[in-house]
């Protein structure tokens, strides 16, 4: 009968042998094969006497001579600062209830039933699911304990083994990079588009080497100049067709301030030279809205977060501006802020908007400005009228309005919102019997001329895809 190999035991991994090698009637090999064997005793030959990788050797499926096992052997370094743990192995439930944010309370009283001093439990924030969560506690010795405890052995949790180690410290802030070249000597932390989800302020950063001699705002009113073209070119018609141009002169939602800082030299009298007045090396431009600023970031840099220029950045105005820095900005404080937010029902906020007493004399969608478009109207009613958009997505495409200039949303009127009840009813017989699809409506919430005026798009599309392109816009509109 075949000997034990001296070099494995009962956890290690088998290797397979053709069938005939040995005693089971499946064909799988009940202990290493000479090879195997051979390379093993290899390797253990290798390894310098008393050595502690030795103990390592059945801890991994790689050799001893990876370096990753001599990095394994080192204690974890422990900052004596850090108040939080990194609990891994969630995804190992099969029920789902721990990856979920239904399982921190089952993880908080895990912690807190086996005597530890937990405070919370935290998770990647709009994340549905994940494999890991964060522990805190409320001081360090208290983490310490449970790591202690914890780290090599880990922690079962309604029968799933979880890993326990310490986590990198300050994690709020992991997804902030430093920027070495700002005005605070490398102090600023760059804000990551998920972190400027309420900001439509992008920080730029001038070149290095860019020109002393040159005013600063006159950079800053280049720069402004640039992104509004910049966004006027992404919403062109891209087909050949020569449709309109929507420029920022016409549509407020394509506008863009600047903000350059002032001078830190200034200039005294006394017979002193004056300093160069704007010489800072960096500004702010402010967009209309989140999306144009992301729009332009993304256009510029290649990535909504920012970053470097593009070396074929478009419609470059100065090759000068080559190496500058764009990113976001925290920003700017309301004090109304808060009391105009609107709250609906499903949980989305809006901002009331407050227009000048002349607004609907250029809004787009009030029936007696003269900029709307009457020959695209299909019917007036009581409370709304329905339209035809100047852009259709599809020939079936309809826009339904209140007639009244109103920004607080179509179903807020009772009236106005039984009215178009009423409509939405005909377009969605209308686009399943002329145009077999389904029905998407949505309201579109985005300032035009004028201000922001009411309305609702009713767009068909292929059957059964309403639910898919729903949550398409819901996730998007939560960035």
């Amino acid at each position: 009968s075949p000997l034990p190999c001296p070099y494995t035991d009962a956890t290690y991994q088998k290797d397979k042998t053709a069938a005939g090698t040995n005693n089971s009637s499946n064909g799988n090999a009940t202990g290493l094969s000479e090879a195997s064997a051979r390379r093993i005793l290899a390797e253990q030959r290798a390894i310098p006497s008393g050595s502690s990788v030795a103990a390592q050797r059945w801890a991994t499926k790689k050799g001893p001579n990876n370096n990753n096992n001599h990095k394994n052997t080192e204690p974890e370094e422990i900052d004596p600062e850090n108040k939080t743990l990194f609990v891994h192995g969630l995804h190992k439930d099969v029920t789902g209830l721990l990856q979920s944010s239904r399982g921190d309370a089952t993880l908080l009283q895990a912690f807190q039933q086996a005597s530890y001093e937990a405070l919370q439990i935290r998770k990647p924030p709009n994340a549905p699911t994940s494999s890991f969560c964060f522990c805190d506690f409320p001081t360090h010795q208290a983490a310490l304990a449970c790591w202690t405890d914890l780290h090599a052995s880990g922690l079962s949790v309604s029968g799933v083994q979880l890993e326990i180690k310490w986590a990198s410290h300050n994690n709020s802030n992991k997804r902030k990079r430093v920027d070495p070249h700002d005005p605070e000597g490398g102090k600023r932390t760059r804000l990551m588009e998920a972190d400027a989800r309420d900001s439509s302020t992008v920080y730029y950063k001038l070149p290095p080497d860019f020109s002393n001699t040159v005013d600063r705002e006159v950079i800053g009113e280049v720069l402004r100049l640039w992104m509004e073209r910049t966004l006027e070119d992404a919403l062109a018609p891209d087909d050949g067709s020569g449709g309109e141009r929507v420029t920022a002169a016409a549509e407020p939602a394509l506008r863009v301030q600047k903000n350059v800082p002032e001078s830190n030299g200034g200039g005294g009298g006394g017979g002193e030279e004056s300093a160069p007045v704007h010489e800072a090396n960096y500004g702010f431009l402010e967009f209309a809205s989140h999306a144009a600023a992301s729009m332009a970031l993304a256009t510029l840099t290649g990535s909504t977060d920012g970053g470097i220029l593009l070396p074929d950045a478009p419609q470059l105005p100065q090759p000068d501006l080559l190496g500058m820095r764009l990113h976001w900005g925290h920003g700017k404080k309301n004090d109304n802020h808060e009391r105009n937010l609107i709250e609906d029902a499903s949980g989305f906020k809006f901002e009331r908007k407050h227009f000048p007493a002349d607004a609907r004399q250029d809004c787009w969608f009030c029936l007696a400005s003269s900029s709307c478009e009457r020959h695209l109207i299909t019917g007036v009613y009581d409370k709304c009228y329905a339209a035809m958009p100047k852009g259709p997505v599809h020939p079936g495409h309809m826009l339904l309005i209140p007639v009244q200039h109103t920004d607080q949303g179509a179903l807020l009127d009772v009236q106005v919102s039984e009215e178009m009840e009423a409509l939405k009813t005909k377009l969605l017989r209308h686009a399943s019997t002329q145009y077999e699809s389904d029905l998407f409506i949505f309201e579109r919430a985005i300032p035009t001329k004028g201000g922001y005026h009411t309305h609702v798009q009713c767009i068909p599309v292929p059957q059964q895809s309403g639910i898919k392109v729903q949550a398409t816009m819901l996730a998007q509109a939560r960035k």
